[in-house]
C-alpha cells in the first residue's frame, strides 16, 4: 500500500487540537460564559492577596473525598429520564478527545498508557486548581477521576482503531505476499 504525502494536512490536528483545548477551557473554566482576562487578573490578584479566601472556599465547597460527589450524584437523580446525571457524563465526555487528539498530536503517547493517564491527570488537575486559585468553581477530586476516565476511554478507542487498521495492513500484506509466491511458483 502506498503512503499517501500529506503536506498541509499536518497542520490539521494540531489546529482541531488547539480548537479542542480552547472549547475545553472555555467549558470547564467559563461554564461557557464569556473568557474575560480583566476578571480573571482581579480574582487572581485578590486571592493572592488573600490566601485565607481561598482555604476558606476550599474547605466550604471543595471535595478531597473520592467518590463523594459521584455517590450524591447516582444517589440524587431526581429523574430516571436524567440517569446518569450530566455531571458524570459530561466529565467523562470533555476529556474522551483528549485521549484521541492528544496522541495523534504527539506520537510519544501513541505507545504508553501510562504517559495518556499523566497527560488526563495533570491537565485535569490543573483545571481544578485554576478554578480554585480565581474562585471561578470548585477543587473537586472526583471531577479529575472522571476526567482521567474519559482520557482513558478516548486512548482506548484510539488503540482498538489503531490495531484494527494494522491487523488489516497486515492482512493485506499476507495477500500481497502470497500472490507474489504464486506468481513465481507459475514462472
Amino acid at each position: 500500500m502506498k503512503r499517501i504525502h500529506r503536506g498541509k494536512d499536518v497542520l490539521v490536528l494540531p489546529v482541531l487540537f488547539a480548537i479542542y483545548l480552547y472549547l475545553l477551557i472555555k467549558v470547564i473554566l467559563f461554564k461557557f460564559g464569556p473568557i474575560e482576562v480583566d476578571y480573571l487578573m482581579d480574582r487572581l490578584q485578590k486571592n493572592w492577596h488573600n490566601p485565607n479566601d481561598i482555604l476558606q472556599r476550599f474547605h466550604a465547597a471543595g471535595n478531597i473525598t473520592l467518590f463523594k460527589e459521584i455517590a450524591r450524584d447516582l444517589n440524587h437523580t431526581p429523574d430516571l429520564l436524567q440517569f446518569p446525571p450530566g455531571n458524570l457524563v459530561g466529565n467523562i465526555e470533555a476529556f474522551i478527545p483528549l485521549g484521541i487528539l492528544a496522541p495523534m498530536v504527539f506520537s510519544g503517547l501513541r505507545r504508553t498508557w501510562m504517559g495518556m493517564f499523566l497527560v488526563s491527570f495533570f491537565l485535569s488537575f490543573g483545571f481544578e486548581v485554576i478554578q480554585l486559585l480565581l474562585s471561578i468553581g470548585t477543587f473537586d477530586v472526583d471531577d479529575i477521576l472522571l476526567n482521567v476516565t474519559g482520557g482513558m476511554l478516548g486512548y482506548a478507542v484510539l488503540r482498538l482503531f489503531a490495531v484494527r487498521r494494522r491487523t488489516g495492513h497486515q492482512a493485506e500484506q499476507k495477500k500481497e505476499d502470497f500472490s507474489r509466491q504464486l506468481k513465481s511458483i507459475k514462472e
